[in-house]
């Protein structure tokens, strides 16, 4: 079922993909107008847009014209709902699943545009690269086994004990250690740089935490 639902998905970023590597070259918006035929200009609707199946039974061809449109839509919706059901296939439900899936949209539109143009929009590459690597560093955290420390500290405005609690919760592979320093204990103001005012507290715990951990976690 999960490979099932991912290639569905794939086939409709696909449809979307057509868009993109048609409109983004020539600078135009992917949101407005609505897709239509280039040849007659008319308004695609929503039995025109069914990836695969509108294209298979319209045999390529614009519905009122009768111009061909090329095999780009239905090439583009195959190969990214392969990719989506081949890494549903890979990955199961698995944060590494939309992180690949995110980077195969941006791959195979920015390849197609590569073959055509011989251009790589940037807008895509910032895109891809904005959506795809915060998911990826999410699914390593998430398969993460090493024991953690985590610290946390008062009035930190950087990385407030919330977002820690987080992260934390992230990590389902691996044994979580909290820690959280108050002022009282810490004898020092409490922000982000308490490692630099108060380092004899949080050095104490560091130590503490790696003479528990067995010989062949303690790596540098």
């Amino acid at each position: 079922m999960t490979i099932a639902i991912a290639a569905a998905y794939g086939l409709l970023f696909g449809s979307f993909l057509t868009v993109v590597v048609d409109r983004v070259p020539r600078g135009a918006s992917i949101v407005s107008p609505g897709s239509a035929c280039g040849n007659c200009g008319l308004r695609l609707g929503f039995l025109d847009l069914i990836p695969v199946v509108s294209w298979l039974a319209l045999r390529g061809k614009c519905r009122r014209c009768r111009m061909d449109i090329g095999k780009e839509p239905l090439i583009l919706e195959l190969v990214t709902g392969l990719l989506f059901g081949l890494f549903a296939w890979k990955f199961g439900l698995d944060w590494a699943l939309p992180a690949y899936c995110v980077l195969a949209v941006g791959l195979v539109g920015l390849s197609w545009i590569d073959l055509k143009t011989k251009r790589l929009p940037r807008q895509i590459i910032y895109i891809t690269a904005a959506v795809g690597i915060p998911l990826l560093c999410i699914a390593a955290l998430a398969r993460l086994a090493t024991p953690v420390l985590a610290v946390s500290v008062d009035d930190d405005q950087f990385t407030p004990f919330p977002t820690v609690d987080h992260l934390c919760a992230k990590l389902t592979a691996a044994p979580v250690e909290r820690v959280h320093f108050s002022a009282d204990e810490a004898g020092a103001p409490l922000d982000h740089f308490l490692w630099v005012r108060a380092s004899a507290p949080l050095a104490t715990r560091i130590a503490d935490f790696v003479s528990r951990l067995p010989d062949a976690e303690r790596r540098p």
